[in-house]
């Protein structure tokens, strides 16, 4: 009997007062009415106990179990509905949270699936230089011609070395040997190798001082042509361009009247060089010559000195009738006449490179002519003789072809004067000559002294047995990582797709067996990227991506949270069945309507049901929390009236047993 009370005292608290605003007023009616019904018959009972034997069979008739076990089953039956309340309302908290986690992720990105296609997407090479072959670096296919620039620099990343060379180009194919290495030193042992040419301060290149080479530039842009030689020897004679400054081949040749001692000047003794020769800009000038006294002619000679540094030379001169001599156009003596001696003596200074000796002379009358000597140390270094030049163009509008020209003054000349092509030779920036051209076929007639050479594709190659040498930029490239596929999220971590997740096609794989929630499409990438991801695991069939990862822990607590709530429901329609069918009578005498009754139960194993078919299925949308939301509507609906039908039940059970 406690125990009994004790129960009615539970579900007093825990069941009857369990009602929702909607169904209120009819529940609290209903109970009023089942209440009110069984005190009355209560009490007749009571007066009808001992003699009343059709009641106490009635009674009897009803208990198909025995008491105790009725007892059982309704504690059972309660302790289940305060545990099935408690995890509903545990399964209410946590879909409000699940779907507050949903809002407040909706902009998470997707992802997306990667393939490393290659070692190192658009890889940049350094261009090192020009060096000897070397042994120590791995030639491939047997040292064949098979190689451009990117198909090397390919062989060396797959094989992940960080240096590879060009030897031995062919230039009618454009293809090369290719040598691959890691070690910088070694692949550089054996030393550059020189060309003719070295480069500036400017970074520009410039035919070295008395090496028989130039560097040809082009005008326009000023790209560098290369470094070609001079003439077929080593003498340094200069390539078949012009001088910038003085246009010697503009100008005309002299004519030679004769050597020292000829009349009407004669021998007078004294003048150092015997092998000197008079001349002038007329024929027969030493019987009679133009006068010129208003247009004087300007003699020219280029003389190229070939030692390193400047010395001082010394001139004996004779002029008839006078003359104003120059060195580099700057003015350096004054001389008139002088025949009856040793002329007249004065220094220049020649710098290294070409110089250039000008001579501004006048015929005031009769016989006209010059000579001239130039000697260092007792030695003649040039004189007058037939290789001299005139022209009426005076001294001052001369410009020198001196030795302080750089690429990029040598280019103002060349653009100034219409040449399209310039070169630097016999220095560097600021001690170099400058030459021009326009045709460059002329220019470059006796090679290249390159040991590169610069083909179409814009990259530099080895001549013979030089290497071109290029240091690839492969740091983080590991070839191991190429053809693997994974999946990154939005915290770039990846997980690695496995093999029976991959369905190979050209030219990118495809993922298959993965989860709806994740991206079909692919994109490429390199070694590099790879291995700057965080690794995080292995995908599965049942991997979620985007939103429906970041929720996935929720939706799996609520998933069992569901299937513990439809165990119990399925214990509970087992109690109820049970108590059902042994208190009938119950039913009977309450005029409880059993269609009603059955119309609540029916529609609480829907509800059962339907939890059921939840925790069988993977939620992969956001239906599942439409449905759940219904669930939860129809659970707020029906419970009262199911809770409440079988609260009756038991209340009247219980004031039954009282009776007996």
């Amino acid at each position: 009997m406690r125990v009994l009370l004790s129960l009615y005292s539970v579900m007093d608290s825990t069941t009857l007062n369990f009602v929702t605003l909607k169904q209120g007023k009819i529940y609290k009616d209903l109970q009023q009415k089942i209440l009110d019904g069984s005190l009355e018959r209560n009490n007749k009972r009571k007066d009808k106990r001992k003699n009343n034997k059709k009641v106490k069979k009635e009674k009897e008739g009803m208990q198909t179990n025995t008491e105790s076990e009725q007892n059982l089953q309704l504690l059972r039956y309660t302790q289940l509905q305060k545990q099935f309340n408690d995890l509903m309302s545990q399964y209410k908290m946590m879909q409000t949270q699940l779907m507050s986690e949903t809002s407040n992720n909706l902009s998470t990105p997707m992802g997306k699936n990667v393939y490393v296609n290659s070692v190192i997407n658009n890889p940049i090479a350094m261009y090192l230089g020009p060096y000897q072959e070397s042994s120590s670096m791995t030639s491939l296919d047997n040292g064949a011609r098979n190689y451009n620039y990117n198909s090397c620099m390919q062989a060396a990343l797959t094989s992940n070395n960080s240096l590879f060379g060009l030897e031995n180009v062919d230039t009618s194919t454009q293809l090369a040997q290719c040598n691959l290495s890691s070690d910088a030193d070694s692949a550089r042992k054996n030393g550059l190798a020189t060309n003719g040419c070295q480069v500036g301060s400017d970074g520009k290149q410039y035919g070295v001082f008395q090496s028989n080479t130039t560097a040809i530039y082009n005008t326009a842009d000023s790209t560098y042509k290369g470094c070609f030689y001079n003439s077929s020897t080593t003498s340094n004679l200069g390539p078949n361009m012009e001088m910038s400054g003085i246009p010697l081949d503009h100008y005309s040749s002299v004519y030679v009247l004769g050597s020292y001692g000829i009349s009407p000047w004669g021998n007078s003794g004294g003048f150092p060089d015997a092998t000197a020769q008079w001349i002038w800009y007329s024929p027969n000038a030493q019987n009679d010559a133009p006068v010129n006294t208003d247009a004087p002619i300007t003699f020219v000679y280029e003389y190229n000195y070939t030692g390193t540094n400047y010395i001082e030379a010394t001139v004996n001169a004779i002029n008839d009738d006078s003359g104003i001599w120059y060195l580099n156009s700057n003015q350096v003596a004054t001389v008139n006449g002088g025949w009856l001696g040793p002329g007249t003596t004065f220094t220049i200074t020649l710098a290294p490179g070409i110089n250039y000796l000008q001579c501004s002379a006048i015929n005031t009358t009769g016989p006209a002519g010059l000579i001239a000597t130039v000697m260092y140390n007792g030695q003649v270094l040039f004189n007058t003789n037939g290789s001299w030049k005139y022209t009426n163009v005076p001294v001052s509008s001369m410009i020198v072809n001196g030795t302080n020209y750089s690429v990029e003054t040598c280019q103002k000349y060349a653009n100034k004067n219409n040449y399209q092509y310039f070169g630097l030779k016999n220095g560097t920036k600021g001690s170099s000559q400058c030459v021009v051209s326009n045709s460059f076929d002329t220019a470059t007639e006796y090679g290249t002294s390159d040991p590169i050479a610069t083909l179409s594709d814009g990259h530099m190659y080895g001549i013979g047995t030089v290497n071109s040498l290029y240091r690839i930029n492969n740091e983080g490239a590991n070839p191991a990582y190429v053809g693997k596929m994974g999946y990154v999220d939005h915290f770039l971590r990846v997980k690695e797709y496995p093999a029976e997740m991959i369905q190979p096609s050209d030219p990118i794989p495809t993922v298959i067996f993965q989860d709806p929630t994740c991206p079909k499409a692919v994109e490429t990438i390199d070694s590099v990227a790879w291995g700057k991801f965080k690794k995080n695991g292995t995908m599965t069939p049942n991997t979620k991506c985007g939103l429906a990862e970041v929720i996935q822990e929720s939706q799996e607590r609520l998933k069992k949270i569901k299937g513990q709530l439809a165990n119990l429901a399925d214990e509970i329609l087992s109690i109820i069945a049970s108590l059902k069918q042994n208190n009938q009578y119950v039913n009977d005498k309450l005029n409880i309507n059993e269609v009603t009754l059955s119309k609540n139960v029916a529609m609480y194993k829907d509800i059962s049901n339907q939890f059921h078919q939840y925790k069988d299925v993977s939620n992969n949308n956001m239906n599942f929390m439409v449905t759940d939301s219904e669930q939860m509507f129809q659970y707020e609906n029906y419970q009262y009236i199911f809770w409440g039908v079988l609260a009756a039940s038991i209340i009247i059970i219980i004031l039954h047993t009282i009776n007996r």
